[in-house]
């Protein structure tokens, strides 16, 4: 049996050392990370192999389908992280419908001009 060199930190898509702070770096300006993608059932039931529930586990889940709980709510296909119990899903953004204004409410379907040069010039003090 030979020895081989093991690394503690990997930096995949670079020969550059990666960072201090990460066990693992994907360095790529054009392609994104694929997570492991499964079906899962219900959100309080741990299916990857193994069967170890550890938690951290990250996954794309595929089931539009999916079943939730109060404490666990479906979010439908996209990602999951199991935190030792249940699957929380990632939701996607709300919009909201309303902005709200000290002077009253804008729905949408009205066209208001906001001029925020005042705000957004105005600087912070220390």
């Amino acid at each position: 049996m030979g020895l081989s060199n093991l690394k503690t930190q990997t930096n995949i898509g670079s020969t550059a050392a990666p960072d201090a702070s990460a066990q693992l770096q994907i360095t790529n300006n054009t392609k994104g990370v694929m997570m492991p993608k499964v079906a899962l059932t219900a959100t309080t039931t741990f299916t990857l192999a193994g069967n170890t529930r550890t938690a951290g586990m990250v996954v794309y889940n595929t089931n539009a389908a999916i079943v939730g709980t109060a404490a666990y709510p479906a979010s439908g296909m996209g990602l999951y992280t199991w935190d030792g119990t249940g699957w929380k899903g990632t939701p996607a953004p709300t919009i909201p419908q309303t902005v709200f204004l000290a002077s009253g409410n804008l729905t949408t379907g009205n066209n208001v001009r906001l001029d925020l040069s005042k705000v957004l010039s105005t600087r912070i003090a220390k």
